[in-house]
């Protein structure tokens, strides 16, 4: 993964520099040499990588289940809606 690769997954994920460092218990400074490629840092990057390929299956789980819970209250207001119809 080039660093420009990396800014761009950074920045899907909406997470600053300093919000990566922070998750990632490293400095800002070694987010922004990996992501401008300034110096070899094999070892930060792939543990950079990593973590970032994490969050993305986190990010997505977290968007499908946002989604079911949307989909179950949807279906509820209309069985709510159905019952407010029916004649007693």
């Amino acid at each position: 993964m080039t660093g420009t690769q990396f800014r761009e997954t950074r920045n899907k994920l909406l997470l600053t520099q300093r919000e990566l460092a922070i998750l990632l218990g490293v400095s800002i400074k070694t987010i922004s040499r990996v992501e401008n490629s300034s110096r070899a840092v094999e070892k930060e990057r792939a543990l950079a990588v990593l973590a970032l390929e994490y969050m993305n299956r986190e990010n997505q789980h977290a968007k499908k289940n946002v989604e079911a819970q949307a989909q179950t209250a949807k279906e509820k207001e209309q069985i709510e809606d159905r019952d407010a119809n029916i004649d007693i």
